[in-house]
């Protein structure tokens, strides 16, 4: 699949471009008549890609598995910043893809099988979030949050709840994944394409059998794209980053 569908496919999935006639053109191959013009504009202005050497955005060549999951880990991050701190901050945020733990408290119990701990939506907590509870030095299980709240998590916990009790500390984990270039060689962990995988499989928007993890260095086929762009926008949508106004999203209930 060439650069310019996966541009345009993300661009017009959720971001809505500015007036096309107040942006600077920033590749000297995409002209203003372009019918993907306005899409790779509002990429660009949002830092979700960059122009090639020579300031050319190639929209022609072919894309790999990493470099689609390197742009749509920008995309999703940046949809994550906008729906925390607003459209305002979002534009100006760098978009660091290193995973950053998130840690709770328990602050009660609930039912039978549901703990309750301090952080909600606008503290980063997601629907389906897993939890690892940590008590003594050590994990004591795993928690998946279920009612997100403003200030506070309902998780259901099963078996894990076994022995929690309020004050008990929480965290996510990053995922442990094994990308491979293509013959098998694992990609080394300097390379930026392994923050990229490792946040999308993280948070649960690419999942850790993906083909974006196998053979990174091949060019991504248009059902490869397809599907990961699907899971991702469908995830994004279950998790409140896709909202019909994204100035409203730090006023609106974030309950699941």
């Amino acid at each position: 699949m060439v650069r310019m569908m996966i541009g345009l496919a993300v661009g017009c999935a959720v971001l809505v471009p500015g007036p096309v006639f107040a942006q600077q053109n920033r590749f000297s191959d995409v002209p203003k008549t372009h019918w993907a013009y306005a899409a790779v504009q509002e990429l660009a202005q949002k830092k979700i890609v960059k122009a090639e050497p020579g300031g050319k955005f190639m929209g022609n060549k072919p894309v790999t598995r990493f470099e689609l999951a390197v742009t749509l880990a920008k995309f999703l991050k940046y949809l994550d910043i906008r729906e925390l701190k607003g459209k305002a901050a979002a534009q100006s945020a760098p978009l660091s893809l290193k995973f950053q733990p998130l840690t709770a408290t328990v602050i009660s119990l609930e039912g039978v099988s549901d703990v309750v701990v301090d952080k909600g939506w606008r503290d980063g907590m997601k629907p389906e979030m897993a939890l690892t509870i940590r008590r003594g030095g050590k994990d004591a299980g795993t928690i998946l949050a279920t009612d997100v709240q403003e200030r506070r998590t309902i998780c259901s916990a099963g078996n894990a709840r076994l022995g929690v009790k309020p004050g008990d500390k929480v965290y996510t984990r990053p995922a442990t994944i094994r990308p491979t270039l293509t013959g098998g060689k694992p990609l080394p962990k300097s390379d930026p394409a392994y923050e990229s995988l490792v946040w999308l499989v993280s948070w649960g928007y690419v999942p850790a059998n993906s083909k974006l993890l196998m053979d990174g260095n091949k060019p991504v086929t248009a059902d490869e794209a397809a599907s990961a762009l699907g899971r991702a926008f469908s995830r994004s949508i279950e998790k409140g980053d896709i909202v019909g106004d994204p100035e409203a999203a730090q006023d609106r209930p974030h309950t699941h």
